[in-house]
């Protein structure tokens, strides 16, 4: 075996050492699987769990397993350290470690809340491959960003859940939105009240973003969409009063089902990145509003300009 092939091998099972240990902690089920399992299975309790998946396995075995064994955010961040000193290169490489993964045969425990014991499953193998794509383990980081993550956030914990996001963002590490990141790092304490709802809200705009739009005009184009939802539920409902919904939809009328007050945070979150990067905001006021600009100074630079963006916020 050459060298190369030697470290390859090592990275390999670095990675598949750390996605066993994941397995051997257990998998506790979230809300979100929970309530799968019950209204799509009529699954409650581990033993109905066994009992579906018993061969030979069918369409609705694997959409279980799919969801059972399902990476969430907390397993990757335990992955992340282990997959950035030993990065998977490409589908070759990830297709090595489902298969090493798949040849150790390993069961996990699945804890149910509402249950004294856990039960014990064999990972399929098809399981173990869909897993090994969730992860997005040949995702590579920009170095920049990784440098702004060294130097901005000093918790291990924080640092972990930003790789994380930015791992399983759907968007490429171009020059305009790896400078966007590192504006957002650079501008934004760690500590900030919630920091990682801004830095998610970050990387949703970043998806949509277009590379001749600065970040700034993309924020507001949120805003803009955002209190047009609002402004729509405000019309559903006072068209509510006057209609039943039958007439409303033999009209064609638009039914808007959101949660405003979910919208309005999305909407508070746009205005602290905009005044904490660029200290502004723009004033869009939803209909039957007058209101002035928006300003929030819940959130500030960290390079002791805070008197100059004040001057700026309020000239």
């Amino acid at each position: 075996m050459t060298g190369d092939n030697r470290n390859r091998r090592q990275r390999i099972k670095a990675v598949a050492d750390a996605i066993e240990a994941v397995f051997k902690k257990g998998v506790h089920l979230t809300g979100d699987v929970l309530h799968y399992l019950e209204s799509t299975h009529a699954i409650v309790h581990p033993e109905e769990l066994l009992g579906a998946l018993l061969p030979p396995f069918d369409c609705d075995s694997e959409s279980i397993c799919e969801m059972v064994f399902y990476p969430d955010e907390s397993q990757q961040a335990f992955l992340e350290p282990v997959l950035e000193k030993n990065p998977i290169e490409d589908e070759q490489e990830k297709k090595v470690l489902a298969d090493m993964i798949a040849a150790r045969k390993i069961g996990a425990a699945i804890y149910f809340p509402s249950a004294d014991r856990p039960c014990r499953l064999s990972i399929p193998d098809a399981a173990v491959h869909r897993y090994i794509q969730r992860i997005n383990a040949d995702r590579r980081m920009d170095p920049r960003i990784l440098e702004a993550i060294g130097l901005a956030i000093q918790s291990p914990e924080t640092a972990a859940a930003v790789k994380v996001k930015l791992r399983n963002a759907r968007f490429d590490f171009e020059d305009y939105r790896v400078a966007s990141i590192c504006a957002f790092l650079d501008g934004i304490e760690e500590n900030s009240p919630d920091f990682m709802d801004l830095f998610v809200l970050l990387c949703r705009i970043l998806e949509t973003m277009s590379a001749d739009a600065d970040l700034f005009s993309a924020l507001m184009e949120t805003k803009h969409k955002c209190l047009e939802m609002i402004r729509q539920a405000e019309k559903t409902e006072t068209d509510l009063k006057q209609n039943p919904v039958e007439v409303l939809m033999m009209r064609g009328e638009t039914i808007a089902a959101i949660d405003a007050a979910q919208v309005r945070t999305q909407i508070d979150y746009i205005d602290r990145v905009a005044l904490a990067l660029f200290g502004r905001t723009g004033a869009l006021p939803t209909t039957g509003q007058n209101q002035g600009p928006s300003v929030n100074l819940g959130v500030f630079r960290k390079k002791g300009d805070d008197l100059d963006r004040l001057i700026k916020i309020f000239s």
